[in-house]
């Protein structure tokens, strides 16, 4: 019979043994017809090739779609393959980042924060705390719904604290509504009229 402490190496070593046969089966579906990631990234027969596997930035991305329209060259999937369109607001002064979600990759985001409640509440505690909330808006440039973000922000840059888009004075706070829910079918004429707005 093995200890507990063995039984608990092992599982662990059959979690890591799982996360990277998935790893490497999404790599090469990526890596078959992904041009952008193709020319970045590389096969990973281990978690040390993992970790030599480098960071892109958020530059990177908007270059990418500036050199190839709307969507740049990191589509996996034929167009019509996707179902759902996100893009950034573009408020930082850059051309909004824009990326796309298949109904499976969308479908798997819902299972997955539906699967671990838990983890998702931790993780969205975890993105509310101001400190944390201020990263995330100097290097997203939207708008924050946390408190005290902006305080945090002036310190660092206090021209992005003083853009109205990411914070808006209180004469626009008064005019905002909050955001409906849309059935599918609103959704999708939502998604299709920002595009004919944006030119994706």
């Amino acid at each position: 019979m093995r200890s507990e402490t063995e039984r608990s190496a092992t599982s662990q070593d059959e979690i890591k043994a799982l996360q990277l046969a998935r790893l490497r089966a999404g790599m090469t579906v990526v890596l078959a017809t992904n041009r952008f990631w193709r020319e970045r990234l590389h096969d990973v027969a281990g978690w040390d090739d993992f970790e030599g596997l480098p960071l892109t930035v958020k530059g990177e991305l908007l270059a990418d779609q500036g050199a190839h329209p709307p969507f740049g060259s990191t589509l996996t999937h034929p167009l019509e393959r996707y179902a759902r369109l996100h893009q950034t607001s573009g408020s930082s002064g850059d051309q909004p980042l824009r990326w796309l979600d298949t109904a499976e990759s969308w479908d798997w985001w819902l299972r997955i924060w539906a699967e671990h409640v838990y983890a998702a509440e931790t993780m969205i505690n975890y993105v509310y705390e101001p400190e944390v909330a201020a990263k995330i808006a100097l290097y997203v440039n939207y708008l924050s719904p946390v408190k005290g973000v902006k305080e945090i922000v002036e310190k660092t840059d206090p021209d992005l604290a003083n853009n109205p888009l990411v914070f808006p004075p209180d004469e626009i706070r008064k005019k905002l509504h909050a955001y409906p829910a849309l059935s599918d079918n609103d959704e999708r004429t939502m998604k299709e009229a920002m595009a004919q707005v944006t030119g994706a």
